[in-house]
C-alpha cells in the first residue's frame, strides 16, 4: 500500500470496522451467492482508503497497522512468531471458508473464531514491534545483503573480505574437505 494508505488504514475506525465485519466474508460463501461478494469485496477494498489519518499514535490499532507496516516495509517471508500467527491464521481462514462451503456451522464457527484470534495476536506482536521505537522510520527492518552475478547471498561485512581496494572474487567449492 502507499504511505498516504498505511496512514489512513492506521485510524482505529478503520482497524476496528474491518476486524468487527470479518463474519461478513463467510456469508457470501456459505449463501453460494456472488452477489452477496461484491459489497462485502468492496468494503474491504475500500476500507483502508475510506478513513483519515489518526491525530495520534496512542491507540493500540493505530500501532498495531504502524507495527505492521514496519514489519512489511522489505517485503520477505519471515520466519518468525509474527509470521507463524499469520500462516494459522491463514489455515483457520481456510477452514472456516471450507465450513461455509460446506455448511457445516461448527467448522465455520471454529475457522473463524481461530482466524481473528490468531490475526488479533499477530496484530498484538506489531503492537510490541512499534513500541520498541516508535520514532524509528518505517523501511527495510533490516537490510537484505545484495545477490552476487550468480545469485548467492554475500557474506557480511568483514568476513573474508579482501584487503582496501582489492576485488572480491567467488571461488567455487572444491568439495575437498
Amino acid at each position: 500500500m502507499a504511505e498516504r494508505t498505511w496512514g489512513r488504514h492506521s485510524n482505529p475506525v478503520s482497524v476496528w470496522s474491518r476486524v468487527l465485519s470479518h463474519p461478513l466474508v463467510y456469508l457470501p460463501v456459505w449463501n453460494r451467492s456472488w452477489r452477496q461478494a461484491i459489497p462485502v469485496t468492496a468494503w474491504f477494498v475500500l476500507n483502508p482508503r475510506l478513513f483519515p489519518a489518526p491525530r495520534d499514535n496512542r491507540s493500540w490499532a493505530t500501532r498495531s497497522v504502524l507495527g505492521e507496516q514496519r514489519y512489511t516495509a522489505n517485503r520477505v517471508l519471515h520466519a518468525d512468531l509474527p509470521g507463524a500467527l499469520t500462516a494459522i491464521s491463514a489455515a483457520a481462514f481456510s477452514a472456516g471458508l471450507w465450513g461455509a462451503h460446506r455448511r457445516r456451522l461448527g467448522l465455520l464457527l471454529v475457522g473463524a473464531a481461530g482466524a481473528l484470534g490468531f490475526k488479533l495476536a499477530f496484530l498484538g506482536r506489531m503492537v510490541a514491534l512499534y513500541d520498541r521505537d516508535p520514532t524509528e522510520p518505517v523501511g527495510p527492518v533490516r537490510p537484505v545483503p545484495p545477490r552476487s552475478r550468480r545469485g548467492r547471498r554475500r557474506p557480511p561485512a568483514g568476513a573474508g573480505r579482501p584487503a582496501a581496494g582489492a576485488r572480491w572474487r567467488w571461488r567455487r567449492p572444491t568439495g575437498r574437505g
